[in-house]
């Protein structure tokens, strides 16, 4: 595969594994803009420069001073105990990390500290963007998935439980805040959860905790808003139900093409299944749209 980092595309797929065409998308690693452009429609992104920019911003001043304000909000929050925490930097250089110059590097890294049962200091750890081996190898390759946030919590003497984290910047309004957006976090963060038990499989030490924590802002200021004790075993196993789709959606190709337009060709041709929430992250949205709203048309006159 091309794409090492994967976590797009499967955060692409989560958004809507019934549609064929987007679970086609991302096993074969062709973007939807591109299928967008090859069926004539004008592409767009799914997610506006200012978004990005703004993200960046606030991941910036969290993690900034040793992660400082992330250490006092979790600590408030009581997902630590205190925030005299260990912080281990995993992000790339590229993402203002300190020394990971690419993946393997940060993959490594995490496995080595997950494999030194003598050299782990007996303290919380908050490891960010720690980087592991993502599931269905056989669909995704050789790909890589970063969580932004792993906190290890030590237990006893010898165990270990890791709580995953997922940071957004979108504002925390209480019972008021946005629930696609809630669900769509808790969908990624159940995907890491998934993750995780599947690369731990075989530690006997370390476990994953069912229950994790977002971490949003606070409306109109760069400061953390944690939401924590979110159960994602639900979240989890709907991802370990779509893991399953991805693979047989790649599968039900006998041969998958190696040229980009073949690969195109066969996701333009393929079902779609049109959400509301597709306008959020998928350039073909329009033309699924339009798609949908001819099908009921058609529906509509032929019972009348």
């Amino acid at each position: 595969m091309s794409t090492r980092n994967v976590r797009r595309r499967l955060d692409q797929f989560l958004q809507n594994p019934s549609c064929e065409a987007n679970a086609l998308s991302v096993a074969m690693d062709m973007p939807m803009r591109d299928v967008a452009a090859h069926d004539g429609d004008p592409t767009r992104e799914a997610q506006s420069p200012y978004a990005l920019r703004r993200g960046a911003i606030f991941e910036n001043a969290l993690f900034e001073n040793d992660a400082e304000s992330l250490r006092v909000a979790l600590a408030k929050a009581g997902v630590i105990a205190s925030e005299q925490a260990i912080v281990v930097d995993l992000r790339l250089t590229r993402n203002q990390g300190p020394s990971m110059k690419n993946l393997d590097m940060a993959r490594d890294a995490f496995a080595l500290w997950l494999g030194g049962e003598r050299d782990r200091a007996k303290k919380t750890h908050i490891f960010l963007a720690p980087a592991i081996d993502a599931p269905a190898r056989d669909v995704l390759g050789d790909g890589i998935l970063a969580p932004d946030i792993v906190v290890a919590h030590p237990v006893g003497d010898d165990r270990w439980e890791l709580e995953i984290g997922e940071v957004k910047v979108y504002p925390d309004r209480g019972g008021h805040t946005d629930t696609s957006n809630l669900a769509a976090t808790r969908s990624q963060a159940g995907l890491y959860v998934f993750a995780l038990k599947t690369a731990l499989a075989s530690h006997t030490t370390i476990t994953v905790r069912r229950a994790g924590f977002l971490v949003l802002s606070w409306a109109g200021t760069n400061r953390p808003s944690i939401r924590s004790g979110e159960d994602l075993e639900f979240r989890a196993r709907a991802a370990e139900r779509g893991i399953a789709r991805l693979r047989e959606a790649f599968a039900s190709i006998a041969a998958p093409p190696e040229e980009p337009k073949r690969r195109l060709s066969v996701i333009s041709q393929a079902n779609t299944a049109y959400r509301e929430a597709c306008i959020s992250f998928c350039a073909r949205a329009s033309h699924c749209h339009r798609t949908a709203c001819s099908l009921r048309e058609t529906n509509q006159r032929h019972r009348g």
